[in-house]
């Protein structure tokens, strides 16, 4: 099978469910920065949870607490999904300790852009090579 050609190949995709409009600006800026395709209109757990299993996005990073559900929730749904049950999720602000895993990292809020920077670093395979959905 012949490799994707680089015009084929999308960018990474993160979904952003923060309610706070400066944050998700910081959020999507950053992500943009360093070659994602952000889709940033999420602000209830329900819509997070029905876009992740659409789109199947690289990263979801979500605020504490969403218009609908706390981000606990919404962790809880999408760990409980095995396309979406070791998808990398940052979550803004505290989240219940019992839910943390390799896979879920917590930011504690204020966040800043070098705190959210160092925080992707660190996830594996996330800032390398996109993945291969294709047009």
């Amino acid at each position: 099978m012949a490799a994707l050609s680089e015009k084929n190949v999308l960018p990474r995709l993160a979904l952003l469910a923060i309610t706070n409009p400066a944050m998700r600006t910081l959020c999507r800026e950053t992500l943009e920065d360093i070659g994602f395709s952000v889709a940033a209109g999420l602000e209830s757990g329900t819509a997070v949870v029905t876009d992740a299993r659409k789109r199947h996005p690289d990263l979801i990073i979500i605020g504490e607490q969403l218009s609908d559900v706390p981000a606990s929730e919404v962790v809880k749904w999408l760990r409980s999904n095995t396309t979406s049950a070791t998808l990398p999720i940052i979550v803004l602000g505290s989240l219940d300790h019992k839910l943390k895993d390799d896979s879920l990292t917590v930011l504690p809020r204020p966040i800043t852009r070098a705190q959210l920077t160092d925080a992707l670093a660190h996830i594996p395979n996330l800032v390398s090579p996109p993945n291969s959905r294709s047009h």
